[in-house]
Formats: C-alpha cells, structure tokens, sequence
C-alpha cells in the first residue's frame, strides 16, 4: 500500500517513480570484444567486411553491445582532450565517420537486429540520437532504422527515449522525423525530464518549442 501511494504521489507531481539505476564502471574496465568489434574500434572496414557473417551480425561484447550499436558509438571523439592535436582529432573523427556508416550499412543490410539494446538498454536508434554523423546522414540511418522495425519509443535503463537524446543535442531534423514517426514528447527519464526540458536545458530553445507544439 505504501508503495502503491508512493508511486501515485509520484504521478501526481509528475516525477518519477523509480530511482534511477546506479552505473557500475567495472564493465568498462573489464570489457572484452569479439573480432569484429575489435575491427570496428579499430575502423578497420576490410577487417570488418571479412569478419561479418550471419553467425557475427548481432554477437554482442562483455557489455551486451551488438556490432551495430558498437558501430554507432564513436571512438575518436572520446580519447581524452590534449592527447593529440586539433587537426589530428578532426581527421580521425572524419576517417572514423566515414568507416562507420559504411560499417552501419553492411550491417543492417545482413540482417543486424535494429532493436537489440546494449549497455544501459541503449538501441542502435538511441545510439544514432546520442551522437551521430551529419544532419542528413543521421536522418538517413534514422529512416532505414525505422523502415527496418526500430521501436521509436524504446527507453534505456534510465527511460530516455532516442527523442530526448536528440533533443538534448539540438538535433532539429532528427527530432521532427521522430515525431513525424509517432515518438511520444511526453514520457519522462528517470530524473523526470522530458524531451522538451532537455532541449531548453541544452539551449535549443527551437527543438524545444517544436516538442511544445
């Protein structure tokens, strides 16, 4: 009974009802890849093209990310600021783009699940929302996503949503395909944010004003 009056108080102030889940780092430290996650950290397309098969397509690494969701999160962009120079960085996040959407290509075309979630539930949608490439690369992936059976509404382990990933980028073409797609703007993460209040968090006011129509 307690709970259940907890969980309507919840409702009723329009925060959430669950705590957000803690997020343990070990896994980071212990992770461990198969080849053809190795080939896609590495960008390594002939590898990779090599190495993908019916059997490797959707084999997931210690973390429980898919080939597809580990081509969908970028590696250059997170090497530590000072490492390397500017120009040097942004030659490997171009080099790196253009190997992972040819990678995310070949993959969704033998068959890579669309809605198979890695760590923290994250889909390849979410993945897509949460970094990316160029606008029109983005809404491109997003709509073979779609058209293949990606569930627009899915939520992580904290209730984000690819809208409110998107949102909280500032990413206008992105946020309207998924509305246009029937992405609910209303469903609340774990910290009881909304697509809305992170695009004005994030000061996009423009997305934000879009997900209040």
């Amino acid at each position: 009974m307690v709970r259940l009056l907890f969980a309507l108080l919840a409702c009723a102030l329009g925060t959430p009802a669950q705590a957000c889940p803690e997020v343990s780092p070990s896994a980071i430290v212990d992770w461990r890849g198969t080849p053809l996650h190795d080939a896609i950290r590495h960008n390594d397309v002939g590898a990779f093209g090599r190495l993908l098969s019916a059997a490797t397509v959707n084999e997931p690494d210690s973390r429980g990310n898919t080939p597809l969701v580990a081509a969908l999160t970028p590696a250059a962009v997170l090497e530590p600021a000072g490492v390397v120079s500017m120009e040097v960085a942004r030659a490997r996040i171009a080099a790196e783009n253009a190997a992972r959407q040819t990678m995310v290509a070949e993959l969704l075309a033998k068959g890579a699940a669309v809605n198979q979630s890695g760590v923290n539930g994250s889909t390849p949608l979410m993945q897509l929302a949460a970094w990316g490439f160029s606008a029109a690369v983005d809404r491109r992936l997003a709509e073979a996503l779609l058209r293949l059976g990606a569930d627009v509404n899915a939520e992580d382990q904290f209730g984000s949503t690819a809208l409110m990933l998107a949102a909280r980028r500032g990413k206008m073409d992105l946020v309207k395909l998924l509305l246009a797609k029937g992405a609910n703007h209303r469903i609340k993460n774990c910290h009881g944010e909304t697509a809305s209040s992170l695009a004005r968090f994030g000061g996009y006011s423009a997305v934000a004003a879009v997900l209040a129509e």
